[in-house]
């Protein structure tokens, strides 16, 4: 992920989505530079490696009044049906200041609506229930 994370940024990308592990996490907007010579150590034809960089994110988008976010947003969204991997481990995310929302122990899947320059975002549980909700604004 850590060479995307520029082309994200430089794409001025909102939002990016992945799956695999059952589950919910949603980060807080998210700025990632990578150190020059951790990229350059990288095994050249792999391109794998540890990437060091800086991490920032935006404290002040809270997706209700503040809506417009200054970095990525990633969220984990695979927790549509299969048994869930993280059941029982919410520890390993909630001591990241960077995680916005996680859910590890239920069932969900991921609603947008698109609106001219605002996206409503929400992740509703099999029951229908709301476990999270922003909106962002382009």
């Amino acid at each position: 992920m850590g060479l995307v994370w520029p082309l994200l940024e430089q794409y001025r990308v909102d939002i990016a989505f992945t799956g695999h592990i059952h589950t919910y996490v949603r980060t807080r907007p998210i700025r990632f530079t990578p150190r020059a010579d951790a990229v350059a150590a990288l095994d050249p034809v792999t391109r794998q490696g540890e990437l060091k960089g800086a991490l920032a994110w935006d404290r002040r988008f809270n997706g209700r009044d503040r809506t417009r976010a200054r970095g990525v947003i990633h969220i984990v969204t695979g927790a549509g049906g299969a048994p869930l991997h993280l059941k029982g481990k919410a520890a390993l995310f909630t001591l990241k200041p960077y995680v916005a929302r996680t859910d590890l122990e239920q069932n969900s899947f991921s609603l947008l609506e698109i609106n001219g320059r605002k996206l409503i975002f929400r992740q509703i549980t099999a029951q229908g229930e709301e476990l999270d909700r922003f909106i962002l604004t382009k």
